[in-house]
């Protein structure tokens, strides 16, 4: 079996996927692999992008993700995901497209 997931014209490759523990403080994904990923969370959460990136609550520069709603990104091969928890803790999954 492909460790690769096709729907609609993306592949997900579930191999190179980067679960993160969402809490209080910063802490972001492995670095990726392709150029776009799918990032979702079981809590409300900030995220942000980069080479060493770190998540701040609300900050500048920072992305409201809701709990459950699936995001796609576009972003440099390499770079990470960075969540902080809003209000609670829960899981994210960043998945390379």
């Amino acid at each position: 079996m492909s460790k690769y997931f096709q729907v609609n014209t993306r592949e997900y490759d579930f191999a190179n996927a980067s679960t993160v523990t969402v809490a209080a403080a910063s802490a972001a994904s492995a670095a990726m692999i392709s150029s776009e990923v799918l990032v979702t969370s079981t809590t409300d959460c900030w995220i942000t992008v980069g080479a060493a990136p770190v998540a701040v609550a609300a900050a500048a520069a920072m992305m409201f993700l809701p709990a459950g709603c699936p995001l796609h990104l576009r972003l440099t091969r390499g770079f990470k995901v960075a969540f902080i928890q809003a209000a609670a803790g829960g899981f994210a999954s960043v998945v390379p497209c």
